[in-house]
Parts: C-alpha cells; structure tokens; sequence
C-alpha cells in the first residue's frame, strides 16, 4: 500500500515536471515569434531606382519609413523581397551586358538586411532567361522562382529543384506547410505543385494572379468572367470558396495590384469598371469580411505595411511623381524620393517589383 502510494507521488510529480516543461517551450516559442514579428513590423521600406536607365541598370535603396532618410544598399539589383523574419534580402541581379543591346547578366542573389554580405545562389536552370517572381518559404530556408517556363527551388546556397511546364510560369507563392508551391501560367490557369512528389493538381482554368493568405492554405486570386472580374478566396485542403468582391480589375501591367498584408487581415485590391478613369483603392478586412473603400488614389500602389495601414508605391506630391507612403487612416502622403525621367524605366516600372516592406 505505501509503495502503491510512493509511485502515484512519483507520477504526479512527474506530470507536473511534464507540463512545466511543455508550458516553457509554449513560453519560448511565443517570445521567439514576437520577437520575429517585431523585427518584421519594423523594416524599413526597400526601392529600385536606375543608375542607367538606356542600359537597364538599377540598385536598391533602403528607406526608414519613420523619418524617410534612405541610402543605396545593394548595386544591379530588382525585385527586392525580405525574407519572412526580415534578415535576409532576395533580389535579383541584373546588370548589362555589354555590347549587347537588352541582353543581361542575371540570377538569384541573397544578402543581409544592409545590404552585406551578398551570395550567388547557384542556379544552373536560369541561364540568361529573365526572372518573373521570386518568393520566400514561410520559414525562410528556401526560395522558389519563376523563370521561363521552370519553377526553381534553391536553399540559400544553390538550386535543389527544377520543375519545367510547357508554357511560361508568371507568378508564384508558397503554402503553409513549405512544401507545396501555387504558380499562375496566363494560358493555362492557376496549379498546385507538391514539391514532395512533383505531383500538379489544376486548381483554376480562368483564375490568375495566385497569393496565398499569410499563415494559412487559403488561395487569393482573380477569377475571370464574361464581363468583369472576382476576388475569390478557396481553402486549398477543403476546397471550399467564396467571392470576396466583383467589378475587380485584374492587375494588368501592376496598374491594380492585388496586395496582402503581411499580418494576413487585409487585401488590397482596385475595383472600378475598364473605362474607370481612376479606380477605387478597395480594402477587404478578412476578420469583418467588409471592403472600405479610398476613392481618386492615383498611382501604383506596390506595398502595404504589415498591418495594412499604409500603403507605399508611385504616386504624385503635389506636381511631382516618385516613391513615396500615403497613411490610409490620416490621408497623409510623405514623400521619399522624386523620380526623375532618367532615373527608373517603364519597362521595370511594369514587369518588376520595385519595393517591399
């Protein structure tokens, strides 16, 4: 009876040294993702601006967003993108080549936050073919590209994957688990690719312009129809889908990008019909599931702040166009830097992008 006792201490004993442990590891991981979250809430804004336009030669400027001072941090760079836990930048290098009229060097680069310490991830799949997008796995190990008519997957080193389609890949974005990757080819629709297996599932044949809602499996896209435009929502595991809002224009040329924050509880999005002189800027609140709406913003919006809101991009200051944060709540625009003629191209103002946050 006294041992049966003694070993029932025991096991309530060892219980609780069980659920203290658990509760510290509960503990360690919250202060690990708020101190993550923290340091993405605190990025500073990154933008591309020409050094030589005729050649198609641009760097990367970084911008505190509090008092606007911004430097240049990388040279012959595009398409800057943070990486989830913000010490990392993926950009893509591209410098002229010369005696070549638009023929680049080109391919995937990765640096520190300032700029230091870039690294050549080796991709032998890219070769001289430009690079439509690039997106970061949610943990931040790895980062898939679309390139021609291949998808990439590389670690911070060198490529580990190369999957080819038959047409051209033109946008693409991780799930959840970081195993699966949706990509948008403009012929074809919106597809699913489990880099585990290399299987592809056909998700949409008339849908375009695929992100997938931060922290979650849920696809944000543009579906297509007769005379107008959807955003829907689909639940990649269940299947289940829903339209966010009609009359959307589809984000042709970036004149209507479609924009999540990167807390996940806000879409942006224009809405207005084709002839629309200057689209609403329409805001869908995820929890609420309501859209406000900011009327006569003209200009590119390119990036939100994580809690959506700001919004930066190119718009106009009071006769002059550059970069620059309009404060959605206050109306508010700061400037950070007039463009110039000579200083950024239509060709990278349309394919590229030219900020993050």
């Amino acid at each position: 009876m006294g041992a049966d006792r003694k070993r029932g201490k025991e096991n309530i004993g060892d219980k609780r040294e069980v659920n203290m442990f658990k509760k510290l590891v509960a503990l360690a991981l919250l202060l690990l993702f708020s101190h993550i979250y923290a340091h993405a809430g605190e990025r500073n804004l990154l933008f591309v601006l020409g050094k030589d336009v005729e050649k198609g030669e641009y760097d990367i400027y970084s911008t505190n967003p509090t008092n606007l001072t911004h430097k240049k941090i990388l040279d012959s760079g595009i398409s800057p993108l943070w990486s989830p836990d913000g010490q990392k930048i993926a950009f893509v290098f591209h410098r002229a080549i010369p005696g070549k009229m638009y023929s680049y060097q080109t391919g995937l680069r990765i640096s520190n936050q300032d700029g230091s310490q870039i690294s050549n991830v080796k991709q032998k799949t890219i070769g001289g073919v430009d690079i439509q997008d690039i997106s970061w796995s949610p943990e931040g190990k790895k980062v898939a590209v679309a390139t021609g008519s291949w998808i990439v997957i590389s670690n911070l080193a060198e490529e580990i994957m190369a999957y080819k389609r038959e047409a051209q890949v033109m946008q693409l974005d991780w799930l959840r688990d970081g195993e699966r990757v949706v990509f948008w080819e403009t012929a074809r629709g919106i597809f699913l690719l489990d880099l585990r297996t290399k299987e592809v599932k056909h998700i949409s044949a008339d849908g375009g312009f695929p992100k997938i809602l931060p922290g979650t499996n849920k696809l944000i896209y543009i579906k297509k129809e007769e005379k107008t435009s959807s955003l829907l929502m689909k639940n990649l595991e269940s299947g289940l889908e829903e339209v966010l809002a009609v009359n959307v224009l589809a984000p042709f040329l970036k004149k209507s990008n479609i924009i999540l924050s990167g807390d996940g509880r806000k879409i942006f999005f224009r809405r207005g019909k084709d002839d629309t002189r200057v689209p609403d800027l329409a805001v869908y609140d995820v929890k609420t599931k309501s859209v406000s709406f900011h009327k006569d913003l003209e200009g590119i919006v390119e990036v939100v702040s994580r809690d959506g809101d700001k919004v930066a991009g190119l718009f106009s200051f009071e006769g002059k166009g550059g970069f620059g944060i309009l404060d959605l709540k206050t109306g508010k625009k700061s400037l950070i830097k007039e463009i110039k003629s000579n200083e950024i191209g239509k060709r990278v103002i349309m394919m590229t992008r030219l900020m993050d946050w």
